[in-house]
């Protein structure tokens, strides 16, 4: 392995004995052919917030980081090792193609969504004539704000509000840049929301933050996290390699533990992986917006800490549970790890 912080991690996991160094150093032990290489394994995933959790693997020409139309395809073959993907959809794919079996191992983030305005700084400012602009209609995180109106906040009942859907999140960033006051209240994401910002500033004009849906979603159902991006392995690839698998997920559990409590060392070696002019094309941010996102433990990327959740499949069901009521939708213990 070329980074000495993995090696170290896989070093512990396997129990060996093997004494490592960093790139182009040498293995002291003819156990070495044990060591899993992740370059092997075949990673898809789409751009933005769910990279952070590959944040060390810029330089992995086998980890294809590019559109969720291509990601989702990828559910309906066998090629693929690793998939990271919106995990309650990456579900339903994998329940209606049992053939491919994927299996979801990992949550990677929890929640990055916001409702904002450049005209309002409070929701008490809201009436049934405020427009709200938002995307992904009846995808999870609308049906999550949806439920929030509803069931928490106590405002008018959803459906009577003017809310103007747009194809994707990136739409409503245009929107809010091209014409900020066009709209009362934007939902929105990070890290593109950061990028608003700054925009804005130009043009002395401040966005301010309503809700963090992350946290109301807390405060509603207990859970410390919204189901967002999860990470799925391929069930017969992982069971004909189930060390390399395992000490890569618990890698990755490595990586998701450090962005959380060292962005900055998180910052160092994505940067000594791949220079910062490529990380964007490669991630949808680079080494400077994932510090100014999570330094301070803002965890604006809404990361999962691994260890907050006991039990993947409880997650979700509990969610579903809580955010359709009586004969919501369950997951069965076969799309699970």
């Amino acid at each position: 392995m070329k980074k000495q912080r993995m090696m170290l991690a896989l070093t512990a996991v396997l129990g060996t004995g093997l004494a490592l160094s960093s790139c182009g150093g040498t293995e002291n032990s003819s156990e070495s052919s044990l060591l899993p290489n992740y370059d092997e394994l075949v990673v898809v995933s789409p751009t933005g917030a769910p990279t952070i959790a590959l944040f060390d693997q810029g330089d992995n020409e086998n980890w294809t980081s590019t559109t969720p139309d291509f990601v989702r395809s990828a559910f309906l073959n066998d090629e693929s090792d690793v998939i990271i993907f919106d995990g309650v959809n990456g579900l339903r794919l994998n329940a209606a193609h049992p053939e491919y079996d994927y299996k979801l191992a990992r949550w990677i983030t929890g929640g990055n969504f916001y409702l904002v305005s450049t005209t309002h700084e409070t929701i008490d400012e809201l009436t049934s004539a405020s427009t709200i602009v938002s995307f992904g209609e009846n995808l999870l995180p609308d049906l999550v704000f949806h439920k929030l109106i509803d069931d928490y906040w106590n405002w008018e009942t959803s459906d009577s509000l003017n809310i103007e859907y747009l194809s994707a999140v990136s739409d409503v960033s245009a929107r809010m840049i091209a014409d900020h006051d066009s709209a009362d209240y934007y939902f929105i994401a990070e890290p593109v929301l950061t990028n608003v910002k700054s925009r804005l500033a130009e043009q002395n004009v401040e966005v301010h933050e309503i809700y963090n849906l992350r946290e109301e979603w807390k405060d509603f159902s207990g859970q410390s996290a919204i189901p967002q991006a999860g990470l799925f392995v391929n069930g017969s690839h992982y069971s004909a390699n189930k060390d390399t698998f395992d000490s890569f997920l618990t890698h990755i559990d490595e990586n998701l533990s450090l962005v959380l409590s060292d962005p900055e060392e998180a910052k160092e070696i994505m940067d000594s992986n791949l220079p910062l002019s490529e990380q964007q094309a490669r991630f949808g941010f680079n080494s400077n917006l994932l510090v100014s996102l999570q330094n301070g433990n803002a965890n604006r990327f809404g990361v999962v800490d691994p260890a907050s959740i006991e039990d993947s499949q409880t997650f979700v069901n509990d969610f579903m549970d809580i955010l359709s009521g009586e004969g919501a939708e369950r997951f069965a213990d076969s799309l699970f790890l």
